[in-house]
This record gives C-alpha cells, structure tokens and sequence, in this order.
C-alpha cells in the first residue's frame, strides 16, 4: 500500500453531463505514418496554478497546456487563480464549461489573448487515436477519478506534488470522477523515463512498475508516469483542443492600474476617444497617491463625460504633482470585461518613464 501524503491536494471536477459528452464532436486520426515511438511534451514553466489552494484543476490544466505548445506562455498563479475566479470556475468547473470560455474569452499575456480551438471528444480506449492526439495537439485533458492520487490500499505508488518523476500502476476502477488532468507523453516505461531525465527529471518507479505502453500526465505542479491500464480504469472522458492554442493581438483593457515607484506624488488619467475620431477626452481618477503605493481606475466608472464605449482607443496617462506628465505610448482597446492593465511609473518628476507590467485579471 502507497503512503498517503500529509496534505490531500484539492480537485473540483465537476464531470461532464452524459448530453454534452453525446453530443461531442469525435477526433478521427487523420492519414498520418510514423508516430514516434516515444513522445512528451514539457512546459516552458510549471506551477499549481492555484490548484494547491483551490478546486481549479480544470483552469489549471489550461494553463499548463498553454506551456507546453506555441508561444510557450507560463502564466502566474495569480493569473489563473483571478481568471478562474471571474468566471465561477474557482472551485468546481466542468471540462466543456471551461473549454467554450477558452474559445470565446480566452486567456490574457501582455498584448495577446489565449484562445483554446476547436475541441473534439477522444477515445481513450483507442491506442493509436490517443497517441496521434497527444503528438499532434496534446496535452489531452481529461477528466479523472482521482481518489487514490495520493495512496490507496490499491494503488502501486502514487502523486507527489510539486515534485515531478513520480510514477503509479495498478490504480482501481469504479472511483467517482473529479479531477482534471493533462496528458503529454507516451512510450514504454523505460523510454518515457528516459525523456524526462532529458529535462532533469529522475523517475522513481514503485516495485513491479510494468514495462508496458505508459503516458506522462501533469497534476499539481508535477509531471509523472502512468500505465495504460491504471489510465483507462481513472478516465471517464477525454479532449483535445485543435489547435492547443490560437493567438490575437487583442490589447483590451477594462481597468488601469498603476504602481507609484517615482519620488512624487501621481493620479491616473485616461485618454479615450471613439476610434472614428481624433478627440480625446481625459478623465481622471481623482485619487492622488505617493511613492510605494498602488491604484486602480476603473474606466466604465469614471471615463463619463462623455460615457467611454466597448470598443474606444484608451491610453493611460499619469498626472505628476509639480512635474511633467506622462501618457504611455501603447494604445489599448476598451472592453468592459477586458484585463487590468498594470504599468509602474519611476523616476524624477521632471525626468519619469512609465513601464508597462502586464495584463492582470483583477
């Protein structure tokens, strides 16, 4: 029997309803010859994207993948744990929930928005379908029984979070679906434990760990190793995006933030106009602040005269008490469910620079 870990890690799974599953769209493996032997994808970052503390497995999952396909992009906890909670999915989230708010939303980084593509149901049963899957557009996201993660009476090693290299077989059937999981690697035990020590990463099997088709999945901010059969026996459904991740240059913004790192004292203005237009308006915050602190303008609230619209050029400019002024060059677009945009001003009062620091989502 596997020793329990001290701390059970949170889930949040909420499976999906038997209907949506029916009406999936199905992955066909198209016309393709020579799929690896062994593969796996490693993100460019890994964390527990709030899933050590919340029920987001679900969000979670997004952002690994994000981090594991073209940009590359390692979003912050703090991201992740802001964006799930906006959209209800904090603690609890079904798989299609969070893939239709991926496609229609997506993710913010810097000036780019995330977009998940079009998703397609996965037999997991199918050896060949699921391998063409993960190769082409993993990871695959899957919604799991999770119970026995961290020990069980039946269960042949188990999960140690934050600690990649871990490996489990033998895992029951007939557990309850709750978590989400991404699945990024295939091959045989040995040559799967070979790839990961490419990244630095020692697998350290339990006895009697089958040398057998096996798949590499991440869950709390760690990567391990599966056998086929503990694989088919947690899984209750499976999805692909296609593509993992579609990009847009989308710099939108619904709030301005700004931190104070100059030597005086500063308000936030907005510039807005109709993009028709060559007229600025400039509203201000009318909430003077000194070195070391931080504001936030929302601008539905006080860009009202007149009233700023989904849609307007919107640039933030940083009033400076007995100083010069200044209007950060980047023009974003207004969306009232668009990011906060964090930028810091430093310097001297005559001598200031302002320093974009990236899209937050509250």
């Amino acid at each position: 029997m596997a020793e329990k870990n001290e701390k059970l890690m949170p889930r949040g799974l909420i499976p999906s309803s038997p209907e949506v599953l029916a009406a999936a769209k199905k992955y066909t493996v198209p016309e393709r010859k020579g799929l690896p032997e062994v593969f796996l994808r490693w993100p460019s970052g890994l964390s527990y994207w709030g899933n050590d503390s919340y029920g987001d497995c679900v969000s979670a999952e997004e952002a690994f993948a994000k981090a594991c396909s073209a940009p590359f992009v390692c979003f912050s906890d703090e991201y992740v744990v802001g964006w799930a909670d906006k959209y209800g999915f904090l603690n609890g989230a079904s798989i299609s929930a969070v893939l239709n708010k991926m496609q229609d939303t997506g993710m913010h980084f810097n000036f780019n928005t995330l977009y998940d593509g079009e998703d397609f149901s996965v037999d997991i049963r199918n050896r060949e379908e699921l391998k063409d899957a993960i190769y082409r557009y993993g990871p695959v996201k899957l919604g799991v029984a999770a119970k026995q993660f961290q020990g069980g009476a039946d269960i042949k090693g188990c999960v140690t979070p934050g600690r990649n290299g871990w490996a489990f077989y033998s895992y029951p059937s007939g557990l309850p679906e709750d978590h989400c999981i991404g699945l990024c690697g295939y091959g045989s035990f040995s040559a799967l434990a070979a790839e990961f020590r490419k990244h630095g990463a020692e697998v350290c099997p339990p006895e009697g760990m089958p040398e057998c088709m096996c798949y590499a999945l991440f869950t709390w901010s760690s990567i391990g190793i599966v056998d086929e059969a503990s694989l088919y026996n947690m899984t209750m459904e499976a999805w692909i995006r296609c593509p993992v991740t579609k990009e847009e240059y989308e710099p939108t913004a619904g709030k301005f933030r700004l931190k104070n790192d100059g030597g005086f004292v500063v308000d936030i203005h907005a510039l807005y106009r109709d993009p028709a237009e060559s007229t600025m308006h400039d509203a201000a915050n009318h909430d003077n602040f000194p070195i070391a602190q931080t504001r936030t303008m929302d601008l539905a609230a006080k860009c009202t005269d007149p009233p700023i619209k989904d849609g307007d050029v919107v640039q933030l400019k940083v009033w400076v008490a007995l100083g010069k002024s200044n209007t950060y060059t980047q023009t974003f677009t207004y969306h009232p469910e668009g990011p906060v945009q964090s930028l810091r001003i430093s310097g001297a009062t005559l001598n200031n620079s302002v320093q974009y620091l990236g899209a937050l989502e509250k």
